[in-house]
């Protein structure tokens, strides 16, 4: 009995604490705590305009806070910014606004807001309404916010240099033609629908990257988050831990890679070079070499014209191209091989394998020892050499 006194004594005791400790952080946080849904009226508490003939760049920076950054077409001739909260604030969470020389620059100021017993992690957004063109004249734009969105309905066409990084906010951005792009975010979404430059990269840790067309020499990656690709012109490196890659067209030479998730080239114009340690690559119609490999996963082109290697430990190999301009590698442990190759493919082929049995459309020019799990010989002249090794996967060699 006197234990359980002692124990309702500490716990009231700690409540207590608790609420008196609420009380001050209410008395002196402007009404900015609640207990509930709170105060979700957002006001106008910023509006500053700017002569566009002066502003050259954007340098937009709300790494301090959670703040939504919109890009809208205004219908006057001058450059509009517009901040709303939905506290009352002080006058030092307020965001500055000033020019310096040709830049424009909006920086966010620190303004952690409770919502019981947690930070809100969205009481501000900032509205910029640009003149009809303006943003097809503009040198550069940064713009960084914490775990704000960042969405444009305006494409942007830079002279230099863009920009656009959030911690946990998506960032959506209809076009953008910069010399350099780059997009950034922890957890949120990318898209883009159109970019062109000279360099492109787009990263995330968890969140998608959605690029629907992109003309330049690109880097995307996402550590468990899934990427999908438009049409990609130019080299392209693609990278996820955990997440799966979609690539619809790629002109370029393209390397690829992911831990556990698949890989899928539509159309591969140009080199490639994937991996993927337990996901399958899918590779639909290429032009150009190939190295693949895969732990265990499957590997696959459905349809091609060029040579290369194929590796896998434990996932089948299909191959089938229409045309073979080189050399053909292919080993897999425990899986098996399917070719398809022309009839006037010209070919060394040399297999080996454990326990593997070898099936062609041309077995008649091919010696075979007595278990059967080794065949080599020409067809079609012999110039290029096939070479394939199996554990105990078979090999199956049919006319395209």
């Amino acid at each position: 009995m006197k234990k359980l006194k002692i124990t309702t004594i500490i716990f009231l005791s700690a409540a207590a604490i608790c609420l008196c400790a609420m009380m001050i952080i209410l008395l002196s946080s402007d009404g900015r705590f609640s207990f509930g849904g709170g105060n979700q009226n957002y006001s106008l508490v910023l509006e500053k305009e700017f002569d566009t003939a002066d502003v050259k760049s954007l340098e937009i920076d709300y790494g301090m806070n959670s703040n939504d950054v919109l890009f809208y077409e205004g219908t006057g001739e001058s450059i509009v910014i517009r901040e709303y909260l939905n506290f009352r604030p002080k006058e030092n969470q307020i965001s500055t606004v000033t020019q310096d020389g040709t830049e424009l620059q909006i920086k966010g100021s620190r303004r952690n807001s409770f919502f019981f017993f947690s930070f809100r992690p969205k009481n501000s957004y900032t509205e910029i309404y640009l003149p009809a063109d303006f943003a097809e004249k503009l040198d550069s734009l940064y713009v960084k916010t914490l775990s704000g969105d960042v969405n444009s309905e305006l494409s942007f066409a830079l002279q230099n240099s863009f920009s656009a990084s959030s911690t946990s906010g998506d960032i959506t951005f209809p076009g953008v033609k910069a010399h350099e792009i780059q997009f950034h975010s922890t957890s949120g979404v990318i898209y883009v629908s159109a970019a062109q430059c000279e360099i492109f990269s787009a990263s995330t840790t968890s969140g998608d990257i959605w690029a629907r067309q992109v003309t330049g020499k690109s880097s995307v990656s996402s550590v468990s988050g899934e990427i999908a690709l438009g049409e990609q012109s130019g080299d392209i490196t693609i990278s996820t831990t955990s997440g799966d890659i979609f690539a619809e067209q790629v002109t370029g030479e393209a390397l690829a890679s992911s831990v556990s998730g698949e890989i899928f080239l539509k159309r591969q114009n140009g080199d490639v070079k994937v991996s993927s340690t337990s996901g399958d690559i899918r590779v639909g119609a290429l032009q150009g070499n190939f190295e693949m490999d895969s732990s265990s996963g499957e590997v696959q082109i459905a349809d091609g014209t060029g040579q290369g290697r194929a590796d896998t430990i434990s996932g089948d190999v299909q191959i089938y191209l229409a045309q073979l301009t080189g050399d053909l590698n292919i080993s897999t442990t425990s899986g098996w091989v399917n070719l398809r190759l022309p009839e006037t493919v010209s070919l060394t082929l040399d297999f080996d394998s454990t326990s593997g049995e070898c099936s062609t459309f041309f077995d008649d020019r091919l010696s075979f020892n007595k278990k059967g799990n080794k065949a080599d010989g020409q067809y079609g002249g012999g110039a290029h050499k096939v070479r394939i090794s199996t554990t105990s996967g078979d090999l199956r060699i049919s006319e395209y």
